[in-house]
């Protein structure tokens, strides 16, 4: 499993200018990365379901839950037995590492649009996500993806190479398991230029869905962002500043708050 990344990442996301077959070829990889999304979901509920159909693991639970509604969620007893109840959890594979691994056993069949660097470093970490939520998170459950419920899919990260592993950027298009996705550039934009100078570190495929789907690109680029300047007198729009922020990501807002402001943002 690869390391987090120990430098900065920025990210520029670019619309794809695709011909309909193009297009048709990214639903069908899409629909393939939900199935194999969910065969990963059903397997690991079954494992989910038979630890948490253990003796160990049902009386730890048990008594947790007894002790969090009786208001001694600070006690030794309680930590003790939660910290048992983690063990007992990454023991049965419930990490990004054990859902990497078993992922291994169900892409092959789809190699030819769906190689192992999006199984694996994709997708697996999606449906964990899902897991996690659920295991330490407020998650009530685990749910299967419905038939467009892929909206992203990213390749993998090289370290020293520039561009990424199987979803790969070549400079003027996206090539992805021999498929070639012109990428729309604007050789004016400033902006871009220089972003597009940083080392690719992956790409992104990103759908937006509509009466007909939009695909874009989302580089991640390695250092920060390019501070954006006005037209007139080249002054930062977004300048990077210095200090701790804090934010709370929503379904539908964002609030953040610093040592000089605190505010709440409307997601698009």
């Amino acid at each position: 499993m690869a390391g987090k990344s120990s430098t900065d990442t920025c990210c520029l996301t670019l619309p794809l200018i695709l011909e309909k077959w193009q297009s048709d070829r990214l639903e069908k990889r899409f629909e393939i990365a939900r199935i194999i999304y969910n065969t990963l979901v059903n397997y690991e509920l079954k494992k989910l379901r038979k630890m948490e159909q253990s003796e160990e693991y049902a009386a730890i639970s048990s008594r947790t839950k007894e002790l969090y509604e009786s208001g001694n969620k600070g006690s030794n007893e309680y930590n003790q037995s939660m910290n048992r109840k983690y063990e007992i959890i990454k023991e049965n594979g419930f990490d990004e590492y054990g859902f990497k691994s078993d992922m291994k056993s169900f892409y092959k069949h789809f190699n030819d649009n769906i190689g192992s660097n999006v199984a694996i470093h994709g997708i697996a970490p999606q449906v964990w996500s899902a897991f996690e939520k659920y295991l330490y998170g407020k998650g009530k459950a685990v749910h299967f993806k419905k038939r467009g419920d892929i909206y992203s899919l990213r390749g993998y990260s090289v370290a020293g190479k520039s561009g990424g592993s199987e979803i790969m950027f070549k400079g003027t298009y996206i090539e992805w398991k021999k498929l070639k996705l012109p990428i729309k550039l604007d050789p004016d934009n400033d902006y871009e230029t220089e972003m597009l100078r940083r080392r690719v570190k992956y790409c992104r495929i990103i759908k937006k869905p509509g009466k007909k789907a939009h695909w874009y690109v989302q580089l991640a680029l390695e250092g920060k962002p390019v501070v954006k300047e006005s037209a007139v007198g080249h002054e930062p729009i977004h300048p990077v500043g210095a200090g701790t922020v804090g934010i709370d990501i929503g379904p539908q807002t964002i609030a953040y708050v610093s040592d000089t402001e605190v505010g709440l943002k409307e997601l698009a």
